[in-house]
């Protein structure tokens, strides 16, 4: 069913105006290669601190997990490199850190896991894998280091909804900047971005 699905098709239609502007920028065009090295690093970083922390979902711990992770896979026609870490939390929490699909992860908290139906939390943990086909922690991690580099937000932010540039204040109309900037990052990857770039985000 989603075979030739693309990401932006299930996009608001202003933000795929705006991602696409962003990307088409060449000074975000120039941070890409380091960006995606930092993308690297924290994906290996974060895999290796879950596996301390957490259990790795497979086929014999938590198996029925696994089987909803391959089957969300399929459908949402990714690839089957998942690692899906149950994490003991009573907090109501799910998250990605990644944009690898060939070795992407996603944290799910015991908390959600107990609370949700099966076919809620098949919804969640399909949600926090759009966020690894969609690629949103790269745009994250893009507009970060634009951030630490420029002393600023990207111009796109100040794009009104018909695509011209604004007078650099907030419009209503405007993409709230935390759509790319740092809500789909897990609070603790927030603070490590953070912390490497000196905290110098605007």
């Amino acid at each position: 069913l989603f075979e030739r699905l693309d990401p932006n098709d299930y996009r608001h239609p202003y933000e795929r105006k705006v991602v696409a502007a962003l990307l088409k920028a060449q000074k975000i065009k120039d941070l890409m290669p380091e960006a995606l090295k930092v993308a690297k690093e924290f994906n290996d970083q974060y895999h290796k601190a879950h596996l301390l922390q957490g259990v790795l979902v497979s086929e014999k711990q938590f198996p029925d997990i696994h089987k909803m992770a391959q089957e969300n896979a399929k459908a949402l026609s990714m690839k089957g490199g998942f690692k899906i870490y149950v994490m003991n939390s009573a907090q109501m929490n799910a998250y990605t850190w990644s944009i690898d699909q060939d070795n992407y992860g996603v944290a799910l908290f015991s908390g959600i896991i107990k609370a949700l139906s099966t076919e809620e939390l098949r919804f969640v943990l399909a949600h926090e894998m759009g966020h690894v086909k969609s690629k949103h922690i790269l745009s994250s991690i893009l507009v970060q280091l634009y951030a630490e580099k420029h002393g600023s937000l990207p111009p796109v932010f100040g794009l009104k909804d018909n695509g011209s540039a604004g007078n650099g204040k907030p419009d209503k109309k405007v993409l709230p900047t935390a759509t790319l900037g740092m809500s789909h990052l897990p609070s603790n990857l927030t603070a490590d971005l953070l912390r490497r770039g000196g905290s110098n985000a605007a």
